[in-house]
């Protein structure tokens, strides 16, 4: 075996023993476990075993090769290690039968205020699946011991075969770097235990990973010749602490600029599957990009350390500059032929010097990083020749284009319309990739053979499943990529339009719901956010998969399997820390607050970790162009808006034009309680008008006509104006005279009443004595705003209107 694969594979098992003793296996050293479960595996080498035995003291090994490779490993776990959080708090569960704390505990908090184990969110230890029941965070975990056993006995088969294909093929080890996620993405890679008071937050999957990535690098770059006592030197500098400006690895940052103008430049023509397949395609560019990197330095998918939301970050070793510089103009002239200046890719290196591992400057490299994508992407196609940039397109004249981009050349007929090459294949990828949701895999030849712009991109593996519990007869890495397709009764691709229709057999409205959600500060949060505890690769590591975990995970599986959203939504897009759907308004309404809702509890409800969406209500056949700009606009205005009564900023949601928070402090979210108000108002509208439902709608359009007025004067900033507080009395003693009976009366003054109609009454009330008069009272955050009815009586306003059957 190549020495590189041997130090590939040894590194990232080097802590192999750590899952095994907690199966019940007889109590030992977990490198002595682990050289000893390794040796029992059929048709291994027996260096691996060695090697991983021999981790923590490599002296032990007389063959000078694989002492210099233990060396190195030893040094790799020494670097990734520096993670660890030394605590005094007392942890009651045993060391063996602990789940990893969910690093989202620690974003923006105090390490001096640590809390206990037992009150923290933790992971259950299970079969890494997206269910929420799996890799939702929860405080108790309860038979721990029996899961452990449990899931060793699975390990055993799927690891052997991992394995024994990772080492006999010349392959990458991808196959069994997802064997490992599946089964290590919760186990704690450092337990508490007495000498050794270790806070166990990172997983001993991203400990392992990040370990194998740096020892590989190292092995590549500064340590390639040193001889065993070269390396007894370069410890003895981390112990130390000397030499700290060494420069011993590089990180690679690519940025693809231009995304939001490549999704967009499309016509209304073939939409939904231009969409979903252009998104496709973008997930794909960046990943295969990235491999084809990787593949280019000699390196593997454990030097990914992430990869999503329009970039890809790779750990290497120094002096890339030139073939990386090279990659970068080939990949970006290919982009100028297919796409025009629609699409762009900045790769950025930054240094990493020993120092930075030693004295917590990781962030610090992140942070540069960012800085220097920054100055790239302000000097595009620098390096494309400018013939290339400014010599006429196309032929002029009267010529067909393709009816999606607009594009001259040679066309072909999908469906009869005539399209690019370009637009072609991304139909087709979005059909291809419906089969592969049902198959659970996809074959990487099939989908670079379907996109011609990645023909000459070198990729690290065959066949991806795109999910743990994947349908194929073998065993495949996992590459999550968002499916979600709604589908008819035939299997067939619902369209934009059949979307509309179905919202209107449900609520009379002929509408398609945009809603487009993403973090708040997720560059501070990875900067800044881990500071206090450490900012680590492997800390990065954790927080980056378990984003991923839950966009490109977790959405996926809800858009699939909830009854609601199966065939209602279409997943555009999902992953990173954003995600972009489109559906029956309806159902994107109740999505985008199970999306939020979902979200904070997967973040552990830290206060410090938000997101920030917008929605937007339009017609099937609007221009999608637009739509998706205005989608884009109003989620920015989302983030931009300030409530400054609540001192908060970002963290909600734009519908209608307006702005509602999503929740402050421990209060009900706004966005929530107009969905709930709306209901009440259905509910009172439609009881007190079930014989006449013109009547009903003429009642609703009084009451939005009132509130409409009220709602301009208080944009006005005239909240004591004679107009804005006669608006409110009106709206007060319309509700009043309609809706509330003579025996409800005597709940008026009732704040635990569950009447419906009082209750309404008693929120106008609210925005009365709050808003308008200011009475201290009055002033709770709870109580409703302006906008926040106004919503409800947008959404009751499409929910009531006549329902049309499927015959009409």
């Amino acid at each position: 075996m190549e020495q590189i694969k041997l130090l590939s594979i040894a590194s990232l098992l080097h802590d192999v023993g750590k899952f095994i003793e907690r199966s019940g296996i007889e109590k030992s050293t977990h490198s002595k476990l682990g050289k000893e479960f390794l040796s029992q595996i059929e048709g291994l080498d027996k260096n691996i075993a060695k090697l991983v035995g021999a981790h923590h003291n490599p002296e032990e090994l007389e063959d000078e090769e694989l002492k210099k490779l233990a060396h190195i490993i030893q040094i790799g776990d020494w670097l990734s290690s520096t993670e660890r959080i030394e605590t005094s708090i007392n942890i009651s569960e045993k060391r063996q039968f602990q789940g990893t704390i969910s690093i989202f505990e620690e974003v923006f908090n105090d390490p001096k205020k640590i809390k206990p184990y037992e009150e923290t969110k933790k992971y259950f230890p299970d079969k890494l699946s997206f269910n929420r029941e799996t890799i939702f965070p929860r405080e108790s975990l309860q038979n721990l011991e029996n899961n452990y056993k449990k899931n060793y006995e699975s390990f055993l088969s799927e690891f052997a075969y991992a394995i024994k294909e990772t080492v006999e093929t010349k392959i990458s080890i991808a196959t069994l770097l997802s064997t490992l996620e599946k089964y290590f993405w919760a186990v704690p890679s450092a337990t508490y235990w007495e000498g050794n008071k270790n806070y166990p937050d990172i997983s001993l999957f991203d400990h392992s990973k990040i370990t194998s990535a740096i020892s590989v690098s190292l092995y590549l770059g500064v340590l390639k010749n040193c001889d065993n006592e070269s390396l007894k030197l370069f410890k003895e500098n981390i112990k130390n602490k000397k030499n700290l400006e060494e420069i011993i690895l590089t990180l690679i940052h690519g940025d693809f600029s231009g995304i939001q103008n490549f999704i967009t430049n499309i016509t209304s023509k073939l939409a939904a599957k231009s969409l979903k397949g252009r998104s496709l395609g973008l997930v794909f560019m960046q990943r295969f990009i990235a491999e084809h990197i990787l593949k280019n330095l000699n390196l593997d998918l454990q030097n990914l350390i992430y990869a999503g939301g329009g970039h890809f970050y790779i750990l290497a070793y120094p002096e890339v500059e030139e073939k990386i510089a090279e990659i970068k103009k080939d990949i970006n002239k290919e982009f100028l032929e297919h796409f025009g200046l629609d699409l762009y890719l900045a790769i950025g290196i930054t240094p990493i010097t020993l120092g930075d591992f030693l004295e917590n400057k990781i962030g610090e490299v992140f942070r540069k990083s960012s800085e220097d994508i920054s100055k790239e992407k302000s000097k595009k196609f620098q390096d494309i020749d400018y013939s290339l940039l400014f010599e006429p397109k196309g032929t002029g004249g009267r010529v067909e284009v393709c009816e999606i981009c607009g594009k001259e050349g040679n066309l072909t007929s999908y469906e009869g319309h005539k399209l690019c090459e370009d637009c072609d294949s991304f139909v087709k990828l979005a059909e291809y990739i419906k089969e592969a949701q049902q198959k659970g895999f996809f074959n990487v030849k099939d989908v670079k053979e379907m996109l011609p712009i990645l023909k000459n991109i070198e990729t690290l593996v065959e066949e991806y499943a795109i999910t743990f519990q994947n349908n194929s007869e073998k065993l495949l890495p996992v590459f999550q990529i968002p499916t979600g397709f709604p589908l008819d009764r035939e299997g067939r691709i619902l369209s934009f339009d059949e979307l509309g229709i179905k919202a209107e057999e449900r609520t009379g409205t002929n509408k398609l719901g945009i809603f487009k959600a993403d973090v708040d500060n997720l560059g501070q949060i990875i900067t800044d956010g881990l500071s206090s505890f450490g900012i680590t690769f492997a800390r990065i590591s954790a927080l980056s998969r378990q984003m991923s975990m839950f966009f490109e995970g977790y959405i996926n599986n809800l858009t699939q399997n909830d009854e609601r959203f199966k065939d209602n939504i279409y997943l555009i897009y999902s992953g990173g820390d954003d995600t972009f759907a489109i559906g029956s308004w309806d159902r994107i309404i109740e999505y985008a607050q199970r999306v939020y809702e979902d979200f904070r509890e997967f973040t552990a409800k830290n206060p410090n970790i938000t997101m920030s969406a917008s929605v937007v209500i339009t017609a099937p056949h609007s221009s999608v162009r637009r739509i998706l700009r205005e989608s884009e606009n109003k989620l920015e205005q989302a983030k931009d808006f300030t409530f400054n009564r609540f001192n908060h900023t970002k963290n909600a949601i734009n519908i209608f034009g307006e702005t509602l928070m999503w929740d402050v402090k421990d209060f009900e979210n706004e966005f929530g309680h107009a969905i709930k108000l709306s209901q009440e108002i259905n509910e009172n509208i439609l009881k007190r008008s079930s014989n006449d439902k013109i009547e009903g709608r003429s009642q609703l359009q009084k009451i939005k006509e009132i509130i409409l007025k009220a709602y301009e004067n208080f944009l006005e900033e005239k909240p004591n104006t004679p107009e804005i507080v006669s608006s409110l009395w009106r709206l007060r003693y319309f509700w009043m005279r309609n809706f509330i009976d003579e025996e409800e009366w005597q709940f008026i003054n009732d704040p635990e009443t569950k009447n419906g109609s009082v209750r309404f009454y008693q929120k106008i009330n609210s925005i009365l004595e709050k808003e308008i008069f200011n009475m201290d009272n009055y002033n709770k955050l709870s109580s409703p705003r302006l906008g926040e009815i106004l919503t409800a009586l947008r959404i009751s306003e499409l929910q009531t209107r006549e329902k049309k059957n499927k015959e009409e």
